[in-house]
């Protein structure tokens, strides 16, 4: 311990430290998650898809700069000034799935990805809610949750449709 900082001010600096790790994270998360969105909305061949693709791209866009904004006045706080942020580097949304869009076949198939993606953010941001101890940033958890789960809505019902879609173009060939 410094000399002349007592416990409960590392402890609260720890706290600080911990919460522009994950804040970090998730700019890292949603950065991954627009550029994803924005290749598929290239690649798509559907004009709905596009559309779609490209909101959730800007989306992800305006989430990243509220969790920069977050970031930034933590980071202002009496008790980190002076410190020394480490290098977080990336976090990469899928761990198991490669988000390289020229690589996916089909468009069932980014929408499948893209909805494992947004469950493992909902997820993510509903773990970091036990974390944030002031209320701009417990809110900030709790809208990017919210936000995250109108997502996964948004994608299922474009799958379940596609799904449809085929399986009436299935039938028609009968």
């Amino acid at each position: 311990m410094k000399p002349g900082v007592n416990m409960a001010e590392e402890y609260t600096k720890e706290i600080l430290l911990q919460l522009v790790r994950a804040l970090s994270k998730a700019v890292s998360m949603e950065q991954n998650a627009q550029k994803f969105y924005a290749e598929a909305a290239e690649k798509t061949k559907s004009p709905e898809g596009e559309k779609m693709f490209n909101w959730l791209s800007q989306f992800e866009e305006s989430h990243e700069k509220r969790l920069t904004t977050r970031v930034n006045d933590l980071l202002k706080h009496p008790l980190l000034a002076g410190e020394s942020i480490p290098d977080l580097g990336t976090f990469n949304v899928s761990e198991t799935k490669d988000l390289d869009v020229a690589k996916i076949k089909t468009e069932m198939d980014v929408l499948k990805i893209a909805l494992e993606n947004e469950n493992r953010a909902y997820i993510f941001y509903q773990k970091k809610l036990t974390l944030a101890r002031d209320e701009p940033t417990r809110q900030l958890f709790e809208d990017l949750s919210r936000d995250e789960e109108k997502h996964m809505k948004i994608l299922d019902d474009q799958l379940h449709s596609l799904k449809m879609n085929k399986l009436y173009k299935d039938f028609e060939e009968l």
